[in-house]
């Protein structure tokens, strides 16, 4: 679809308020020009709308004779894009349960936005929207849920199951430990103790340069050496350096040594 303007561009001699304006078609000298014009392109769950004005734009050269001859060369002024997942997954929130607990699992919240979801899989061995399982081993289990559609598209998400012996009387030398990052856009997500002095989380990362520090009793934990070894007086943030996807981050409060794995 082109979708012609309204009218005449305004002119910066004739208006108080271009520089308001993002960006307009313009000589070298300020001046807009009078045309302009939309390219509207809508695809399946695609879109995309290009800008464009009449003669030069921004830093582009004014084409000779454009005021005096009929020379009315395009320029490209602005692109914006968007396209909708035509599938998402949706595999429900963590999940933290005592041991030997039966965990449900609900896919639900999928959506197909084109089409229909025809399977759900989960990689603990379940199928279906809806699942359960008994959990009577102790840690932190991530769980993939994969749904397809009847096109032929494919999404997933991820669950993480976290077993705890609720009646155990672990030694600990935090009351608490909280795992604040990029991940979680620096809030506060509560770490489990799951031994000893050990506290554990599984997150999943999405950012492209995920970073992270331990806030435990008031105090915020990081790294100035990257050693494995976090501190108080340690300021520097802790760096996810392998990117996207799940990751166990372990901590032992007593030697302030910590340990992270890319699952």
């Amino acid at each position: 679809m082109i979708a012609a303007p309204a009218g005449q561009w305004p002119r910066n001699t004739t208006s108080s308020n271009m520089h308001q304006l993002a960006f307009y078609p313009h000589n070298s000298s300020g001046t807009a020009y009078e045309i302009g014009f939309s390219i509207i392109n809508v695809s399946a769950n695609n879109f995309e709308l290009k800008t464009y004005g009449m003669g030069s734009v921004g830093d582009k050269v004014q084409p000779s004779g454009y005021r005096s001859g009929d020379d009315r060369s395009k320029q490209l002024m602005d692109t914006l894009s968007y396209s909708k997942l035509a599938l998402i997954a949706n595999a429900g929130p963590d999940i933290n349960v005592n041991q030997g607990d039966t965990v449900s699992f609900d896919g639900s919240d999928s959506q197909a936005l084109s089409g229909s979801i025809i399977s759900y899989q989960w990689s603990n061995g379940l199928t279906g929207v809806s699942a359960s399982k008994v959990y009577s081993e102790l840690g932190s289990f991530p769980v993939t849920l994969t749904v397809k559609d009847n096109q032929g598209n494919r999404a997933t998400d991820s669950v993480v199951v976290t077993v705890l012996d609720q009646s155990a009387n672990y030694k600990k030398d935090f009351e608490s430990v909280d795992f604040r990052g990029t991940a979680n856009s620096w809030g506060k997500t509560a770490m489990n103790l799951i031994g000893d002095n050990t506290w554990q989380l599984i997150v999943n990362v999405t950012d492209s340069q995920p970073s992270f520090k331990f806030y435990a009793n008031g105090k915020w934990y990081g790294d100035d050496q990257a050693d494995g070894e976090t501190h108080s007086n340690e300021r520097a943030n802790i760096a996810l350096s392998q990117g996207p996807g799940l990751y166990q981050i372990t901590l032992t409060d007593h030697t302030r040594q910590y340990r992270v794995t890319k699952l």
